[in-house]
């Protein structure tokens, strides 16, 4: 449980800061808190109101009722002796909470009285910790903001855990790539060699006793598989799908019965025909530690096939047999996007908020960032221009490039 402190500061009319409702947020959500205490300036102590319940109290500050009344709302900075409040005036009141989690955004609804403007706080500030008393006291999460005057609900978010990448007097930001998106296994549940309707399991070789059959491999089960018969110690696998699909990655498991029986060297190939084949990925030493593990492969390929197959060359050990355990093929649905490192020609404070990194932020150092980003915040006049305009029957004239000089 950490202590959070709310500072405002200053009031832009009226006599008082008067706020509704006072809500913490992190990316996730809504942070639930608990008010501890409270330091106003100008009264040396708590608000004035900070006990009346019914009467501008604390309690008003999270009853979720964000409707101006004395009893949903609570006054700071007033006093009996100063009845006017000006934005100069220096004087500040610190509202102390506590919650589990760390909050990044406060939001505060301010209201006017018999709808006149007035009972906004001029700066907010949100802290960790520090002297209840003590203006500006504790770790600054949220940066101080100018508000506006108006008496409505305003967001302030923290910007303070962000970062910039320093080389050589030169300022970077990092553009997260994301993983290629595969799609779901484009093969069926077979519950035989050719059943569901247009899929068809074939083999060189299998034990034929209903447990280690070709088919079992495209189940949707890791227990049993494909096996060999004895002495059989190469083999292939192969899969005809109702129509062409383009492959780029698969997953292969191991059985789980003996382990030293899993193919641990295949070619992953693929043919339209069943006769002329392509490898599509080769894998070579590559033996299975345990039963029922799983291992994903993807490769360069933009060609459509309807039949794929393993052409099995080496077990991981077995004396008489070879084969696997489950087999899925995967289509492309989304193209990786690379990790892009962006120079910055200037720093801005829009800069640091737009591309500024976040301080969970992670760098794999051990990958290379091949794109490179270039971003120009000035800009020159380089003349008028033209305009052409031309009509093209593209039924006739495909455009398949523009370049424009």
């Amino acid at each position: 449980m950490a202590t959070y402190t709310i500072q405002l500061e200053g009031c832009y009319s009226g006599n008082c800061v008067r706020l509704n409702e006072l809500e913490l947020y992190n990316k996730i959500g809504k942070i639930n808190y608990t008010i501890v205490d409270a330091f106003d300036s100008r009264v040396g102590a708590v608000p004035y109101y900070w006990n009346q319940g019914t009467l501008f109290g604390k309690e008003g500050l999270n009853d979720g009722n964000k409707t101006y009344s004395a009893a949903t709302s609570t006054a700071f900075l007033y006093s009996t002796s100063a009845s006017t409040v000006t934005p100069s005036d220096g004087h500040f009141v610190r509202i102390s909470v506590t919650c589990t989690e760390a909050p990044t955004i406060v939001v505060l609804n301010f209201t006017g009285r018999d709808s006149t403007l007035g009972g906004v706080a001029k700066y907010v500030t949100l802290f960790q910790d520090g002297v209840l008393a003590t203006k500006d006291s504790g770790t600054v999460i949220l940066s101080k903001k100018t508000i506006v005057n108006e008496y409505t609900e305003q967001t302030f978010t923290s910007y303070t855990k962000k970062f910039l990448i320093s080389s050589e007097g030169n300022y970077y930001s990092i553009k997260s790539g994301t993983p290629v998106v595969y799609s779901a296994d484009v093969t069926a549940t077979m519950t035989s060699n050719t059943t569901p309707t247009g899929y068809v399991v074939s083999t060189n070789s299998d034990l034929n006793n209903g447990n280690y059959v070709a088919w079992k491999a495209f189940d949707d089960s890791e227990s049993y598989g494909w096996l060999t018969s004895s002495n059989i110690l190469t083999g292939y696998l192969r899969i005809k799908i109702p129509s062409p699909k383009i492959i780029k990655a698969y997953r292969v498991s191991s059985a789980d019965n003996l382990l030293l029986t899993n193919a641990s060297e295949w070619a992953f190939e693929a043919s339209n025909d069943g006769i002329v084949w392509t490898i599509l990925d080769t894998v070579k030493g590559s033996p299975f530690l345990s039963k029922k593990e799983s291992r994903t492969y993807s490769f360069n390929n933009e060609l459509a096939y309807q039949y794929y197959q393993f052409n099995c060359t080496k077990n991981s050990g077995h004396a008489t047999q070879i084969g696997l355990g489950e087999i899925e093929l995967f289509e492309e649905v989304t193209k990786s996007v690379p990790t892009t490192l962006i120079y910055l020609e200037s720093i801005t404070e829009n800069t640091f908020l737009d591309l500024g990194l976040s301080n969970k932020f992670e760098i794999e150092l051990n990958k290379q960032m091949l794109i490179r980003g270039y971003l120009k915040t000035s800009s020159e006049h380089i003349g008028s221009g033209r305009v052409f305009k031309r009509s093209i029957d593209t039924t006739n004239v495909p455009i398949k490039k523009v370049t424009i000089t």
